[in-house]
């Protein structure tokens, strides 16, 4: 299989169709990465390197699969069809007459979608929920983290979405996670970046015991409050 015939057949499984593109261009530069460190470091030819980097990263169905999972969302067809609508507003009426409508409409959207942690789709049985709700203002940014789960398998969920104002400030990273007092760091994850960005960061390996959670952009000095600390109890009696 080839690079892009692996791109193809990941990128096929994501029906949100507008983060295709995006998603095979970040495939593509991985396995670039992949490839010429195996061709420096292994000492093989450009084609058997993009062939082993294309079998390193797995089967194509279920990275799909996952991709899709993280960018089907409520979140991310909302804000496709309100940029459309956006756009024609705009051409319909001129974009300086609209300009307050359009924050207007957002701010609205952002407060009617759905976060809640209803019918989401794990990789394993949560044990533990912890609401959290609670909103950071990064510069334009408002940052919500909506709610942790840990799964039986040690994973713990967070998921989070912000609205941005002005085009330059589209978009949030993922935040960083603390557990107790280990180092900060960037969970796996996904997320969609627009005026709407609704996103999922995944921690590994975290114990039954209670934790401390520290999650959020410890980067952004300027924020009164760019954190925010988790109590995650002790996993009750008899489960996994």
């Amino acid at each position: 299989m080839t690079a892009q015939e692996f791109i193809t057949a990941v990128t096929r499984q994501v029906h949100f169709f507008p983060d295709r593109e995006q998603i095979g261009r970040e495939l593509m530069d991985h396995l670039d990465d992949s490839a010429a460190d195996l061709q420096e470091f292994e000492g093989l030819n450009e084609r058997d390197a993009y062939a082993q980097a294309v079998e390193n990263m797995g089967d194509p169905g279920e990275i799909g699969r996952a991709l899709d999972r993280a960018h089907n969302t409520v979140g991310n067809w909302t804000w496709f069809v309100s940029k459309v609508l956006c756009i024609l507003v705009c051409v319909l009426l001129g974009a300086p007459m609209v300009i307050g409508t359009v924050v207007s409409a957002g701010m609205s959207v952002y407060s009617m979608v759905d976060y809640s942690k209803d019918n989401v789709e794990f990789e394993a049985p949560v044990d533990t929920w912890v609401d959290v709700g609670e909103t950071l203002e990064l510069g334009p940014k408002r940052v919500t983290i909506d709610w942790v789960a840990r799964l039986e398998n040690g994973d713990v969920c967070i998921r989070y979405h912000s609205y941005s104002i002005g085009r330059a400030a589209w978009g949030v990273s993922s935040p960083e996670i603390l557990v107790d007092d280990d180092m900060h760091y960037n969970g796996s994850g996904a997320c969609y970046s627009g005026i709407i960005t609704v996103g999922w960061v995944v921690r590994e390996g975290v114990d039954g015991n209670a934790h401390t959670l520290t999650i959020g952009w410890p980067e952004w000095k300027d924020a009164e409050k760019s954190t925010v600390q988790i109590e995650l109890p002790a996993r009750e009696e008899g489960a996994a």
